[in-house]
C-alpha cells in the first residue's frame, strides 16, 4: 500500500537527533557529531571565545600562584 493512502503520509520526515560527541572544556556545552569546533591539544571547546575564557582563568590561577 502506497504511504499517500495511509495516515503515514502526514508523517515528518525521519530524522535523527544529532549524538553528542563530547562536551566543551569551558563551559560544558554538548558537541554534536558533525559539529565544527575549537581543539587544542586534547581539549575540544564549543567556539573561540570558550577558548580564550579557558586560557585566560588558566593563567590567571597560573599567575596568581607566583
Amino acid at each position: 500500500m502506497s504511504r499517500l493512502n495511509t495516515m503515514a503520509r502526514f508523517d515528518g520526515p525521519d530524522e535523527k537527533e544529532p549524538k553528542v560527541i563530547d562536551y566543551c572544556y569551558s563551559c560544558n556545552a554538548e558537541l554534536y557529531e558533525g559539529e565544527e569546533v575549537v581543539a587544542l591539544e586534547d581539549f575540544l571547546f564549543c567556539d573561540i571565545d570558550c577558548l580564550f575564557d579557558a586560557i585566560k582563568y588558566k593563567t590567571l590561577e597560573e599567575n596568581k600562584y607566583v
